[in-house]
This record gives C-alpha cells, sequence and structure tokens, in this order.
C-alpha cells in the first residue's frame, strides 16, 4: 500500500499524492484528492461512482487556496 498525506476537514477526506497514482477510498466519507506531480497548479479531483473526476475546473496556485475550495464545496454534505 503506498503511503501518503491526507487530512479530515469539514466531514471530507483530502488526499495529497506525492506522484501520480491515486488511492481507491473507502466510501464513509466525501474524498478529495489534490494532484501537483508535472502540473505547474494543483488540481483537484474527487472520487465518485469508483473513480476520480475533476471536480473544478479552476486550478490552483497552492494547496491552501484548493482546500478553501474543497470546504466551500463540502458545506452542503452535512446539511
Amino acid at each position: 500500500m503506498m503511503s501518503m498525506g491526507n487530512m479530515i476537514i469539514a466531514g471530507v477526506r483530502i488526499y495529497f499524492p506525492p506522484g501520480t497514482e491515486l488511492p481507491v477510498p473507502t466510501p464513509e466519507l466525501r474524498t478529495f484528492a489534490i494532484i501537483s506531480k508535472d502540473l505547474p497548479e494543483h488540481l483537484v479531483l474527487e472520487y465518485k461512482n469508483r473513480q476520480w473526476v475533476p471536480v473544478l475546473t479552476r486550478l490552483f496556485d497552492d494547496s491552501a487556496h484548493a482546500i478553501s475550495a474543497i470546504t466551500s464545496l463540502s458545506k452542503k454534505t452535512w446539511h
């Protein structure tokens, strides 16, 4: 199993993969990944229907802005 950083914030899990390999997450939490390997900026993906898909068309300058966008998306998760 690969090792990568992740965090749970605002009721969602966010992975920070070090390379291009993405995990297969469990379905308990809404799950995102912030990808920056070989990209000039950070791309946000979401795990939906057993696959990783781009969830935002915008690229982010840093992971902090990507995390902020993810928490905005997740506000409706727990309503």
